[in-house]
């Protein structure tokens, strides 16, 4: 087996006197195309940047394999520093070929000669779009790539993704685009990752079967706390009944929310 492009072993990083993640471990494959899921706010932008090196994790080693080009594609590209889109798709730390981002520019329709302080965001992201892809990539770390792209410009950047030979991890909430490119999920839940070796729509298919089970069960529970609460209150049992059924009541309440808490939308 080949080695992975990019590994994080035992990754932590804490958030104020709590740990937003711990103990994860990550190992990116050469040709792994994995959608990072989970719900808003579970930390899904903020994983990415530290499997980017953006920002130090608390715990963990993160290696990377000799050469590789490890780049990322910001949700909000800061182009600031600026004069032009040219002068900012033409920097980073693997400075991609003049030629190269052109052509891909005008593939998704971007002028590159317009000022920064007044590109909008859609000119922004696909100037960042454009200074990625020409960066010859071994792993794109890739966050929300659709935002304020138009059809076309999504349908060239699916097109080219699906031909591209490196790995990507993508945080999307456009279904369809994860769905026709990913064949592994990492599901960020309550601070721990779990890798699953199928693509965002096998996923989905297996928790939405799910879904209709749970929420039979909590129908079911429901119905029968409701009934046992009704006995209790109408003092139809004996004391040592009603003790048990107290704590029984409790306990159901308690996996009932559970319950709930797994039909939360994880994307």
């Amino acid at each position: 087996m080949a080695a992975p492009i990019l590994s994080f072993e035992n990754l932590g990083l804490s958030q104020g006197s709590h740990w937003l993640f711990r103990h994860i471990d990550i190992h990116v494959g050469q040709r792994d195309r994995l959608a990072l899921i989970g719900r808003n706010g579970a930390g899904k932008t903020t994983l990415l940047k530290l499997i980017g090196g953006q920002i130090e994790a608390d715990e963990g080693i993160r290696s990377v394999q000799p050469g590789a080009r490890v780049v990322t594609l910001e949700q909000d590209p800061d182009v600031s520093a600026f004069k032009t889109l040219h002068d900012f798709a033409l920097a980073g730390a693997f400075a991609p070929p003049a030629h190269e981002v052109e052509a891909i520019a005008d593939q998704l329709g971007i002028d590159l000669s317009r000022e920064a302080a007044t590109a909008s965001g859609g000119e922004r992201r696909r100037a960042a779009i454009a200074r990625a892809l020409a960066s010859e990539p071994d792993l794109l770390l890739l966050d929300e790539p659709t935002n304020h792209l138009d059809i076309a410009a999504i349908d060239w950047l699916e097109s080219w993704l699906a031909r591209y030979t490196g790995a990507f991890i993508v945080i999307s909430h456009d279904r369809a685009f994860l769905t026709r490119l990913t064949r592994q999920t990492l599901w960020l839940d309550r601070g721990q990752m779990r890798r699953n070796e199928i693509g965002f729509g096998g996923f989905e298919d297996l928790f939405g079967r799910k879904l209709p089970i749970w929420a039979g069960g909590v129908t079911l529970l429901v119905a029968a706390v409701l009934l046992v609460k009704y006995s209790i209150d109408a003092g139809l049992l004996s004391p040592w009944v009603r003790v048990t059924l107290g704590a029984l009541l409790g306990g159901a309440l308690i996996a009932g929310a559970e319950l709930a808490r797994r039909m939360e939308r994880f994307v």
